[in-house]
């Protein structure tokens, strides 16, 4: 983003602003308003629905400074990015009343921050483009930040072609979701002379709205003998894959361990298991851990499982009418006595 200041007839100044999009996806809801410091404007808001990638709008503005005065110019840029993210860009540049103005054009930055859980390593991306009239060359660019750690602060390259947009990629992590700030600051050589400019943003660092998430469902847990046999289905209600899945017994005193490795999970899929643990004694429950890797990051939970006995056989002796073992010997009994009598 670029601010350029006409010369001035009396106090009053042609304030140009003009926002440049040098990403590779489309920028909306541009937001642009201007403010200064010994500076009034009539009507300091400017809104856009969207920016295309390579192009460049300029949004006027009319100001009045004191006469003898020198002030500031400050434009604030919020605008989101193609992965919905909100994003704020600001630039200052010092106006002299004396001389009229101080047009500055130069490189332009561009920031965005790529959706990950919290504490998951995730790129920050810091686009620079290259607006001046020459090439520039020996380009370095920072990134510093109170709240997020970067596991490589400095990027390099050796030049910056005229027009030239290059992205640079820094690893980041943050232990909360939420937006923080960073500082992004270019160093670069322009037709010999060393300059530097530095940015200010308030990046996104937001968590993916459907995180890849093991749950068990179709659980049933049987004890028979000296066993508890658990079946169980470990289900992905998440929009992501998840990886390393296990699943095992936690520690109790009555359970013995054992261990499933289910492996991976696709996006909305299942994977069943079985847990067959010794047991001593009587049983209500046993608890089962459940341990995956999404974003790169391993997750752990335990749940108690309920446990049920198995059902036995109904071993106790028929109801209603006589035994079948005296019946046969009553039957036996009377046959004798009829040969006997006719025997006689």
């Amino acid at each position: 983003m670029r601010i350029d200041v006409a010369g001035s007839v009396g106090s009053h100044r042609e304030i140009a602003v003009n926002v440049s999009n040098g990403q590779s996806e489309a920028i909306r809801n541009l937001n642009l308003s201007v403010d200064g410091r010994n500076v009034r404007f009539e009507d300091p808001e400017r809104l856009d629905a969207k920016l295309e990638p390579g192009t460049k709008r300029t949004f006027s503005y009319s100001g009045s400074v004191p006469d003898g005065d020198a002030g500031s110019i400050t434009a604030t840029l919020e605008y989101t990015n193609s992965m919905g993210q909100t994003q704020t860009l600001e630039r200052t540049r010092r106006l002299g009343a004396a001389s009229g103005s101080e047009a500055v054009d130069g490189p332009q930055l561009a920031l965005s921050v790529a959706e990950g859980l919290p504490g998951t390593t995730r790129p920050v991306n810091v686009t620079v483009a290259n607006g001046l009239e020459g090439d520039l060359s020996q380009v370095e660019v920072s990134v510093d930040s109170p709240t997020a750690t970067f596991a490589a602060s400095e990027r390099v390259t050796s030049r910056l072609t005229v027009g030239e947009t290059t992205d640079f990629q820094f690893p980041a992590r943050v232990d909360e979701s939420g937006t923080y700030p960073v500082s992004v600051t270019l160093n670069y050589t322009d037709d010999g002379a060393r300059k530097q400019v530095t940015e200010r943003f308030q990046a996104a660092f937001d968590a993916p709205p459907n995180p890849g998430t093991i749950e068990l469902t179709g659980v049933d847990a049987v004890a028979q003998g000296g066993t508890v046999e658990i079946t169980a289905t470990a289900s992905n209600v998440g929009s992501d894959e998840v990886e390393s899945v296990i699943v095992s017994t936690g520690e109790a005193e009555n359970v013995g361990r054992k261990k499933y490795f289910v492996g991976s999970v696709d996006a909305s899929d299942f994977s069943s298991f079985t847990l067959s643990p010794s047991v001593t004694g009587n049983v209500s429950s046993v608890p089962v851990e459940v341990s995956y890797v999404v974003d790169g990051v391993r997750r752990n939970y335990t749940t108690e499982i309920p446990v049920t006995e198995a059902a036995t056989p109904d071993r106790s002796p028929q109801q209603g009418g006589l035994p079948i073992v005296p019946i046969v010997v009553i039957v036996a009994l009377i046959a004798a006595v009829v040969l006997y009598r006719r025997r006689g």
